[in-house]
């Protein structure tokens, strides 16, 4: 039994400490400002996603953490700015692949008479011989 309440105690102690890690992760996002995410999180802890759903005093502090910034007007301009370039970009990409659609049409065409024209040449080389 003795390994035993050793090893529950290691996992305890394993557990709590990444407890803390959460946390303080969690108030150091808060105070420089960065939206809090479980994404983020894990980048910054390399901890699992179920830490941060299934262990109830992080996930309430991850709760009220998101619900303080919901507020936040550095966020908000932030996911502003983040929007307007995402938007932008999309903008541009769906321009450049109107004008990569039309290349393809026109090569399409160009194809198809040069096609056409082969054929022609081959029924003019055929009639030729007779």
């Amino acid at each position: 039994m003795a390994k035993y309440d050793k090893m529950v105690k290691k996992n305890q102690e394993t557990n709590k400490a990444k407890e803390q890690m959460a946390l303080k992760a969690i108030q150091q996002m808060l105070r420089n400002g960065t939206p809090v995410s479980v994404l983020e999180l894990t980048k910054r802890t390399n901890l699992s996603k179920s830490l941060f759903y299934k262990n109830p005093r992080v996930r309430a502090e991850l709760k009220a953490a998101e619900e303080a910034q919901k507020g936040d007007s550095r966020i908000n301009a932030r996911s502003q700015a983040i929007n307007k370039a995402m938007q932008l970009e999309m903008t541009r990409l769906k321009n450049k692949n109107d004008a990569l659609k039309e290349e393809i049409t026109k090569l399409k065409e160009k194809l198809d008479r040069k096609e056409e024209a082969e054929k022609v040449m081959k029924e003019v080389r055929y009639e030729s011989l007779f």
